[in-house]
C-alpha cells in the first residue's frame, strides 16, 4: 500500500510543481505584455505553493519512500522555478529604476516649467502697468 500512496504523492507534487512552474513563466512573460494580470497569477502560485506545502506536511511516509530519480525531477523544477524568480526579481527592478528616472525627469521638468512660468509672470505685469 505504500508503494500505491508513493505513487500518489508523485503524481501529485510532479503536478503542482508544474503548475506553479508554468505560472512562474506567466508572470515572468507578464511583466512586459499585461502587468494588471499579475496579481492574479501570483495568487494562483501562492495557492498552489501552499498545497504544496500542505501536500509535504501530509505525505509522511510516502514522502520517504520516494526514489530518487522522482526527488532529482522535484528539485530541477525547484531549480527552475528559482531562477525564474530572479530574473522577475531583476526585471521588476529594472522597471523600477526605469520609472523613478521617468518620475525624476518628470518633476525636474515641472520645476523648470514653474521658474519659466513665474518669470514670463512677472514681464506680463510690467508691461500691463506701463
Amino acid at each position: 500500500m505504500t508503494g500505491r500512496t508513493t505513487e500518489a504523492y508523485i503524481e501529485k507534487k510532479d503536478a503542482l510543481l508544474t503548475k506553479c512552474l508554468r505560472l512562474t513563466e506567466d508572470i515572468y512573460s507578464g511583466l512586459a505584455g499585461d502587468p494588471e494580470a499579475l496579481p492574479a497569477l501570483l495568487d494562483r502560485r501562492m495557492e498552489a505553493i501552499a498545497e504544496i506545502q500542505t501536500l509535504d506536511a501530509g505525505a509522511g511516509a510516502a514522502k520517504d519512500a520516494c526514489p530518487e530519480e522522482a526527488t532529482d525531477r522535484f528539485d530541477s523544477t525547484l531549480r527552475l522555478i528559482l531562477n525564474h524568480d530572479k530574473r522577475i526579481e531583476s526585471a521588476l527592478r529594472g522597471t523600477q529604476r526605469e520609472l523613478l528616472g521617468s518620475i525624476r525627469a518628470n518633476v525636474m521638468e515641472r520645476k523648470f516649467t514653474g521658474y519659466t512660468a513665474t518669470n514670463s509672470d512677472r514681464g506680463k505685469r510690467l508691461d500691463e502697468k506701463q
